[in-house]
């Protein structure tokens, strides 16, 4: 989250040559798609436990059907851009095959609204970011870092309102 809103700051400490400047659009999105692949991870532990491990590789198999077949379509229109996009949508389809599949052999009680929460609300405050910075009035880099910094904080406000008991449980034991 932190990294989506203040990408523009990122760039120059990291990418001191501008030529990649042109590529950070992509970053947002994959850093949702690798979030994606982490919960897959942590989804994809019932197929380990049950030792039902062919399922892995028929997940990763779509994972890859889905990434090499669209991205033979998009790319040669749409460049790394659509690579980005195709990541993302893997990473998805794998993250919900796992859950899904898992729940019925293994089922773990994830808290999957909270989750769906956090995400939704992160992609809604990179959007509104987004959108906001694309507004003349927001070219001020005072206020537009103001702004993402009110969005930060707002979102941080949330995580700590759903997760307040166990982190008072976590520091007070």
């Amino acid at each position: 989250m932190f990294v989506m809103l203040y990408l523009d700051i990122f760039k120059w400490l990291m990418l001191r040559n501008e030529v990649y400047w042109t590529g950070l659009h992509v970053v947002p999105i994959l850093l949702l798609a690798n979030l994606l692949l982490g919960i897959y991870y942590n989804f994809s532990v019932w197929y380990k436990v049950t030792d039902r491990t062919e399922w892995g590789a028929y997940i990763s198999l779509i994972g890859a059907g889905i990434t090499i077949i669209f991205n033979l379509i998009f790319i040669p229109k749409y460049s790394y851009t659509a690579a980005a996009w195709v990541t993302l949508a893997a990473y998805s389809v794998m993250t919900l095959l796992s859950y899904f599949i898992g729940q019925r052999y293994y089922a773990i009680p994830y808290p999957t609204s909270k989750m769906i929460l956090y995400i939704v609300t992160a992609i809604g405050c990179w959007l509104i970011s987004d959108f906001l910075t694309s507004i003349s009035l927001f070219s001020h880099v005072g206020l537009r870092y103001s702004v993402h910094t009110a969005i930060f904080v707002a979102y941080l406000l949330m995580a700590y309102q759903l997760e307040k008991s166990s982190i008072i449980k976590y520091f007070f034991r």
